[in-house]
């Protein structure tokens, strides 16, 4: 699509299903016709509206994981129908914005680091790791808020949410509409920016061999200065 991301995902979102379905079979694909010794791991990343588009490439959690290594999908839009399912799906008492699904899936919620803890080392494999902050509102917008509060406006509320925070019948939905026109003008770990946070949702997706804490560390020292301006 020729419209940027924050307004494709409005109103353009087929084409972007479309654009990734045909990149992903084509990958997959040329993957398939090598010789098995010689096929390297695929793994799925998609940020946005690209994680929209990996979703619609390969329909469902259980094609996904069972078509690619791995996958890390960052900031999920409201209308990625595999991300719906899954919080939907979630354990009770866990908050929409932290969703929390048995380990057996395969797939974890994050929103800052320490929310992968352990993940890269369990024993489920592919992994599927979300990265979503509570405020961002690619994420959270929805049309529906405009009558309808979401789970996301109750308990427990989010660490970044401001305490005096109501919803309002239209108000809370016109809020979250302006709010997308600066959702990257923020700091990392909220709106729509995860800086360096994506580092460690590759750890916890695809850990490389003899990969130590320290590792993590340079490599998220590393990605911070190319990203220091997330507008």
């Amino acid at each position: 699509s020729y419209l940027p991301s924050a307004v494709s995902f409005l109103v353009d979102q087929a084409k972007a299903g479309h654009a990734a379905k045909a990149l992903v079979d084509a990958v997959l694909a040329r993957v398939a016709a090598l010789p098995p010794a010689h096929r390297p791991k695929v793994l799925a990343y998609g940020e946005s509206l690209g994680s929209y588009g990996i979703e619609r490439a390969l329909g469902t959690i259980d094609a996904l994981r069972a078509r690619v290594d791995g996958a890390l999908l960052v900031g999920p839009t409201f209308a990625n129908p595999v991300w719906q399912h899954l919080v939907a799906q979630r354990k009770r008492g866990s908050p929409q914005w932290l969703p929390k699904l048995a380990s057996s899936t395969g797939v974890y919620f994050a929103r800052t680091p320490a929310d992968l803890t352990g993940v890269a080392d369990a024993p489920t494999h592919p992994r599927v790791v979300y990265l979503q902050n509570a405020s961002d509102p690619v994420t959270w917008w929805n049309p529906q808020i405009a009558y309808r509060k979401p789970a996301w406006a109750g308990s427990p509320a989010a660490h970044d949410r401001a305490p005096g925070f109501r919803w309002f019948p239209v108000v809370t939905f016109l809020q979250a509409t302006a709010d997308l026109a600066n959702s990257l003008g923020v700091p990392a770990g909220h709106g729509h920016y995860f800086g360096s946070n994506v580092v460690d949702g590759w750890v916890a997706v695809a850990k490389p061999a003899l990969w130590t804490p320290d590792d993590t560390t340079r490599l998220r020292a590393l990605v911070v200065p190319l990203d220091e301006s997330p507008g």
